[in-house]
């Protein structure tokens, strides 16, 4: 009986360890073996893709973004961090670069004097994506140095558009240089025919001088013994003598004879006033400023008053025509007698009018004719002694 007990008691046993071995053994064989997360750093996009599909990774998400120092296609960073167990289904994120951010600003600098090669440098330096170079023949800028380019302004995007010309150099032929001379001993016939000889076209200017003489050379704008291409232009600056004058009295001087005295002398700032008198129209009253005698020079302002004459002027008689109200009628007096006339208005007829404003004025009365010295009657409205009523 005993021996019966310890049999089943040892079976029972027995029993037990099968079913754990057998249970833990089952899950053994039936589960995927573990994964660590690799280090995906300077890695590259067809690298995690391959990982992925080796190791069948479902919950993997690649997103992109801009990078100034991680290459195009290149991991940035992974939200697992590597050596660490994962499953096929653990969630993970793993950033990659889309390479230089194409808004970023770009500070443009002078391509001037620039070849190429250096401003293809300058692009790769800067990240520029949208480039372009065109040649162009140029007489003047040497082969593959920099002509202009397509923008203006300071600051441009890294996706900006932008066209650099670059000089292909010149098939035109050589162009024969010529030495240009001293000419303060020239004449100005001998310039000219200096400029004919050497195909220099030549310019010549005028200015006043006390120290250089009349028909000689001042200045020349390319200096003696420098050299020019032969079609250039040079200008010689002559003098035209003393550069000062004795202002002269034009009282009395017609306004025509002041006229043909300021074109003689060269003058460049005159300028009239005009005033009423008993002296014939066109003829100088004065010379208001400077004093005649004065010593000048041709940008001296001068201000000479020339006599309108008695009769009033077409516009200034139009004043008092035009004049619809008592006050218009006397600030059209004011006006003209600031220029010289004593035009006075006598005390004013009323007429009844109610038709009108009361001081409209219906007509004048000036004695002998509009003149400077003339007295005018006003005919003003006023209303009827019944309008009221």
């Amino acid at each position: 009986m005993r021996e019966n007990i310890k049999i089943t008691a040892l079976g029972f046993v027995l029993g037990i360890v099968l079913s754990v071995s057998s249970l833990y053994g089952s899950s053994l064989l039936t589960s995927a073996p573990a994964l660590k997360m690799p280090d995906f750093a300077q890695k590259t996009r067809s690298e995690v893709q391959a990982w992925i599909d080796t190791n069948s990774m479902t919950q993997v998400l690649l997103t992109d973004e801009y990078s100034e120092t991680v290459s195009t296609d290149t991991v940035i960073s992974q939200s697992v961090p590597a050596r660490q167990e994962i499953s096929s289904n653990t969630a993970i994120t793993i950033t990659l670069s889309k390479g230089f951010d194409p808004t970023v600003d770009v500070s443009l600098i002078s391509f001037n004097g620039m070849t190429m090669t250096q401003i293809s440098e300058w692009v790769k330096t800067n990240h520029l994506s949208n480039v372009t170079f065109q040649r162009e023949e140029s007489t003047t800028i040497e082969e593959n140095y920099f002509i202009r380019s397509s923008r203006s302004g300071s600051v441009m995007k890294r996706s900006d558009p932008i066209e650099f010309v670059i000089s292909s150099g010149s098939t035109a032929p050589a162009v024969v240089r010529v030495v240009v001379p001293n000419f303060t001993s020239y004449t100005k016939d001998e310039i000219t025919q200096w400029g004919e000889r050497n195909s220099i076209t030549v310019n010549f200017k005028t200015e006043n001088s006390s120290t250089v003489a009349e028909g000689r050379v001042i200045s020349q704008s390319v200096s003696a013994d420098q050299s020019i291409d032969e079609g250039s232009t040079l200008t010689i600056v002559l003098s035209s003598g003393s550069s000062t004058l004795v202002l002269d009295d034009f009282a009395g001087w017609s306004k025509k004879e002041v006229e043909t005295y300021k074109t003689t002398n060269g003058l460049t700032n005159l300028t009239y006033t005009y005033s009423y008198s008993d002296t014939p129209a066109d003829t100088v009253l004065n010379v208001v400023s400077p004093e005649p005698g004065t010593a000048i020079d041709k940008n001296t302002k001068i201000i000479v008053n020339i006599s309108l004459g008695k009769t009033l002027t077409g516009d200034d008689s139009s004043l008092l025509i035009n004049a619809k109200t008592l006050s218009q009628l006397e600030s059209a007096v004011a006006s003209i007698n600031a220029k010289g006339a004593s035009i006075k208005l006598t005390d004013p007829i009323y007429q009844e009018d109610d038709t009108r404003e009361t001081n409209s004025v219906l007509y004048l009365s000036p004695k002998d004719g509009f003149h400077k010295d003339i007295h005018i009657t006003p005919t003003l409205s006023k209303k009827s002694t019944t309008a009221g009523g």
